[in-house]
């Protein structure tokens, strides 16, 4: 698995107290946007995006999807996350 750090994560809960909050889902190449890499958890929900990886983009393309786990840090001030994305470059 390769570690990153998301470039952007979402939190649909905003609340005072920080919440940390585990996933386990797939990413898929974002087609509207060249080496970024698109974060959902099994539900299909976006949590983040992941940007500046074209050769794991690359590989995407023609294999569509791959597993990944992370983690979303959210408090009222700001949302973070880290994911660890299924390593398929050969």
């Amino acid at each position: 698995y390769l570690h990153n750090d998301m470039t952007e994560a979402y939190d649909e809960e905003k609340t005072d107290e920080p919440v940390t909050a585990p996933f386990v889902g797939y990413v898929n190449p974002d087609a509207q946007h060249d080496g970024t890499i698109l974060v959902f958890d099994d539900d299909g929900v976006l949590k983040g995006i992941v940007k500046s990886q074209h050769q794991l983009y690359e590989q995407l393309l023609t294999r569509r999807h791959t597993n990944c786990y992370g983690i979303i840090t959210a408090d009222s001030q700001r949302v973070v996350g880290e994911v660890c994305i299924r390593n398929i470059i050969p």
